[in-house]
C-alpha cells in the first residue's frame, strides 16, 4: 500500500571550523499531519459555507461598522436581492431602508430610533446574544415602498481576531397579519354581541364573567363590575 507523506526541506550550508564552506545539508521534516490537520480545517470551513448558504432562516454576517460581509440565499429571497453589489454596503443602504435615503443608514436622525442598530450596540456593549420580535422594517423596491415584520437574533463572531456580527432574520409579517386579523374578527363578534337586542353574558375558560352586553346592563341596571360583585357574594 503507497502512503502519501508531505515533507519540508530546508537547505542550509555546512562551514568548517575555519570558514571552509564543506556543503550544503538538507533537513527533512514530516508535515503530514500539519497538512492534513489543514485540509481538515479547509473542508470544514468549506462544508459551513454550505450550511450558511443552505440554511432556510436568513442570515447576513456584518463586521462593526456594519458593513456586509456575506450573506445567504434565504436573505436575498426575503429582500428580492441579487448578491452582486451588497459587501461592504451598510446594512440598510443595501436593503433600501427608506430612512437610508436621508444621509444613509446610520446616520440619518431616525437611526436612532433603529431597533436592529439599537441590539448591534447592546451586543458590542454585552458581549451577548440579542433577540427582537416583530420588528417593523420600511423598504424601497422599484419605487414601491413596503413593510414587513422581523423576529432577528444578533451575536457576536469572532473570524481571523476580527469580531464581526451574525444576524439572523425570520419573516414573521404573514403572521403578524394573521393575529391582527384574528383580532379584528374578534373585535368584530364582541361589537356584534354588545349590540343585539338579547340579554347576553360570556364566561372565560376559567369560568369568570368577562363579557355582558348592553342589554343586559340595561335590562338589569347594572355595570361589569357590580354583576361581578354580585357573583362573587353567590
Amino acid at each position: 500500500m503507497v502512503e502519501k507523506k508531505f515533507l519540508s526541506a530546508r537547505l542550509a550550508p555546512l562551514f568548517s571550523d575555519s570558514g571552509e564552506n564543506l556543503g550544503h545539508v538538507i533537513v527533512f521534516r514530516d508535515i503530514s499531519r500539519i497538512v492534513e490537520a489543514e485540509e481538515l480545517i479547509k473542508r470544514e470551513r468549506n462544508n459551513l459555507k454550505t450550511m450558511f448558504q443552505l440554511l432556510p432562516t436568513a442570515m447576513v454576517v456584518v463586521n462593526k461598522d456594519g458593513k456586509i460581509r456575506v450573506v445567504n440565499e434565504t436573505f436575498l429571497k426575503i429582500f428580492g436581492l441579487d448578491n452582486s453589489n451588497l459587501t461592504g454596503k451598510a446594512i440598510g443602504d443595501a436593503l433600501g431602508c427608506v430612512f437610508s435615503f436621508d444621509g444613509g443608514c446610520n446616520y440619518s436622525l431616525n437611526c436612532a430610533f433603529c431597533r436592529i442598530r439599537k441590539s448591534m450596540k447592546k451586543v458590542i456593549k454585552e458581549e451577548k446574544s440579542v433577540k427582537e420580535n416583530s420588528v417593523p422594517f420600511k423598504y424601497m423596491r422599484d419605487g414601491i415602498e413596503h413593510v414587513i415584520f422581523l423576529n432577528t437574533s444578533i451575536m457576536v463572531s469572532t473570524f481571523e481576531e476580527k469580531k464581526e456580527f451574525v444576524i439572523t432574520i425570520e419573516d414573521v409579517t404573514e403572521a403578524m397579519y394573521y393575529e391582527k386579523s384574528l383580532k379584528d374578527a374578534r373585535n368584530t363578534c364582541m361589537t356584534t354581541l354588545d349590540s343585539l337586542p338579547m340579554m347576553i353574558f360570556k364566561f372565560d375558560q376559567n369560568h369568570s364573567c368577562d363579557f355582558i352586553n348592553q342589554t343586559f346592563k340595561s335590562y338589569m341596571n347594572i355595570t361589569k363590575e357590580s354583576f361581578l360583585e354580585a357573583l362573587k357574594l353567590h
